[in-house]
């Protein structure tokens, strides 16, 4: 996944109010519990065993991408 779009997801977290616990690009635990937590709170499948961005469902992208739509925030593809 491209460093612009891993961050991408980080600053959707954060703007969304689930702390990944900085923008760095690394899918670290800290970014995995805040993808997780996101998911739980949203009624999606949760991904607790996922090693890197690519392993993020489609689904959830496109639920964080809607989620930033709703509160007019500008999204990645």
């Amino acid at each position: 996944m491209p460093l612009n779009l891993a961050i991408g997801v980080q600053t959707a977290l954060e703007d969304l109010g689930v702390d990944p616990n900085g923008l760095d690009g690394v899918f670290g635990n800290d970014t995995r519990a805040a993808l997780t937590s996101f998911q739980a709170t949203n009624g999606l499948g949760q991904t607790p065993a996922a090693q890197g961005f690519d392993d993020v469902p489609q689904e959830t992208l496109d639920a964080l991408a809607s989620r930033l739509d709703a509160k007019g925030f500008a999204h990645f593809p």
